[in-house]
C-alpha cells in the first residue's frame, strides 16, 4: 500500500469514527427526549376522553421502544463490539431500519382500530383537563422533535447510515403526528358542542395513520432491499460505468458488475478482462484510479476489482 493509499485508509477510518460517535449521540439525545414526552402523554390520556391521546400514546410507546432499539445498535457500533460480525454492522443496521418502519405499521392498525371503534360506539366530546396538557406536550414535543430531524438531517449529508435515513423519515411522521394532534385537540374544544365537534377528533387519528403508513413503506422498501442484497440503482451503476468508459483502454474485456448496500456502505465487484501481456503494475495501477474516480462519485463505497486473463475462466 502506498503512502497516499494509506493516509486515506487512516482518514476513511478517522471519518467512520466521527459518524458513529454523531450517530450515538443523535439516538441518545433522542432516547432522553422520548421519557418526558411519554409521562405527559399518560397523564393526558387518563385526564381526557380522546382517542387520539389514546393513539398519541401507543405511538410514544412504540417511537420509544424504536429509538431504543436505535440507540443500541448505535452504541454497540461506536463499542467496536463486532468481534462476530467480520463484515461490519450493515445488516444490523438494514434491520433495525426495518424493525422501525414494522413499528410503524403496527402503529398504524392500533390508531386505525381505535379510531374506527370510536366512529362506531357513537359522538363523544373531549374533556378534561388532559386536552390541555396534551396540546402542551405536542407543541413541546413538536419542538423537540423538529430539532433532532435537523440533526438527522445535517447528520445525513455525510452519513449513509441506513439508521440514520429510518430515523429522519420516523421523526417527519412523529413532526407530522404533533401538527395534526395540535389541530386536532385544538379544533375539538373550539367547535365543542357543535355536529362536528366530535368527529375532529377519530378523523385525525386517521390522517395520522395515513401518515404513518406512507412513511413506513419508504423505510420498508428500501430496508428489504439491502436486506436482500438487491443490485443498487442508477446512482451507483452510472458513476462506476462512466469509471469503466473513461478508462477502456486499461482492460481487454469486462465480466459481471456486483453492488449492493449493507448499512452505509456499498460494495462494488467488477470482473475485468486482462490480456497475458499485461502486468500486474498495470492492474493494480487501473483498480487505484478506478477505486478513487467511484468513490468520489459514490460516498463510502468499497470497490474490489476481479482480475481475469482474457477468454479465461478464473481469475490471476
Amino acid at each position: 500500500m502506498s503512502g497516499r493509499d494509506a493516509r486515506a485508509t487512516q482518514a476513511g477510518a478517522g471519518g467512520i469514527a466521527a459518524r458513529k460517535i454523531s450517530r450515538e449521540r443523535t439516538a441518545r439525545f433522542a432516547l432522553l427526549a422520548a421519557i418526558p414526552n411519554l409521562l405527559a402523554v399518560v397523564v393526558a390520556v387518563l385526564l381526557s376522553n380522546s382517542i387520539s391521546l389514546v393513539a398519541d400514546l401507543l405511538l410514544s410507546l412504540l417511537d420509544f421502544a424504536t429509538v431504543l432499539v436505535v440507540w443500541w445498535v448505535a452504541y454497540l457500533a461506536l463499542q467496536s463490539r463486532g468481534a462476530r460480525l467480520e463484515f461490519g454492522f450493515g445488516k444490523v443496521e438494514s434491520l433495525t431500519s426495518a424493525a422501525v418502519g414494522g413499528f410503524m405499521v403496527v402503529s398504524l392498525f392500533v390508531v386505525v382500530a381505535l379510531a374506527l371503534g370510536r366512529m362506531q360506539g357513537g359522538e363523544t366530546e373531549l374533556q378534561g383537563s388532559g386536552v390541555i396538557l396534551g396540546i402542551l406536550a405536542n407543541a413541546v414535543s413538536g419542538a423537540v422533535n423538529l430539532w433532532l430531524l435537523l440533526r438527522y438531517w445535517r447528520q445525513a449529508r455525510s452519513d449513509e447510515s441506513p439508521v440514520v435515513r429510518s430515523q429522519i423519515v420516523l421523526f417527519i411522521d412523529k413532526l407530522t403526528s404533533n401538527v395534526v394532534m395540535l389541530v386536532a385537540l385544538a379544533g375539538a374544544l373550539l367547535f365543542s358542542g357543535t355536529a362536528v365537534g366530535p368527529y375532529i377528533d377519530p378523523v385525525a387519528s386517521l390522517i395520522i395513520a395515513l401518515s404513518m403508513g406512507f412513511w413506513a413503506l419508504q423505510i420498508l422498501r428500501r430496508a428489504l432491499s439491502e436486506l436482500l442484497d438487491a443490485a443498487c440503482g442508477e446512482e451507483v451503476q452510472m458513476p462506476v460505468t462512466q469509471a469503466l468508459a473513461q478508462h477502456f483502454d486499461d482492460y481487454d474485456g469486462i465480466g459481471p458488475l456486483r453492488t449492493r448496500r449493507a448499512g452505509a456502505d456499498v460494495f462494488i465487484e467488477i470482473e475485468l478482462e486482462f490480456r497475458p501481456e499485461r502486468t500486474m503494475a498495470e492492474v493494480e495501477r487501473l483498480r487505484s484510479a478506478l477505486t478513487a474516480q467511484i468513490r468520489q462519485a459514490v460516498p463510502n463505497a468499497r470497490v474490489t476489482l476481479l482480475p481475469r486473463l482474457a477468454g479465461a475462466t478464473t481469475e490471476f
